[in-house]
C-alpha cells in the first residue's frame, strides 16, 4: 500500500509527461536562475534504481551531488526536493 504522500505525488506525476532515462544514459535539464528548488522523482519498472544526480548552478557551477541506490525502484521510488544554491 502506498502512503498518502506517495499517492499525491503519483496523482501529480500522472498529469505530467514523464521522461524515460534508461540505464547508462545521461539526461540534462536546464532551468533559470530564479528557481529556488526543484523536485526529482525517479522510479523503475521493478528493477533496482542506481542513479547519480548533479545539480550545477551559481557563479562557479559547483555541483551538489547525490548518489542513489534503491533495491526496488517501483515500490520505493525516489522523491526529493533540492534547494538550489
Amino acid at each position: 500500500n502506498m502512503s498518502p504522500n506517495t499517492r499525491k505525488t503519483r496523482e501529480l506525476l500522472d498529469r505530467m509527461s514523464p521522461v524515460k532515462v534508461q540505464g547508462g544514459s545521461l539526461k540534462t535539464v536546464s532551468f533559470n536562475s530564479e528557481v529556488e528548488r526543484l523536485q526529482v522523482f525517479l522510479e523503475t519498472e521493478g528493477r533496482p534504481l542506481n542513479a547519480n544526480i548533479d545539480l550545477c548552478q551559481g557563479p562557479d557551477n559547483t555541483p551538489q551531488k547525490m548518489s542513489i541506490y534503491i533495491e526496488e525502484g517501483c515500490e520505493r521510488p525516489l522523491n526529493v526536493v533540492i534547494e538550489t544554491p
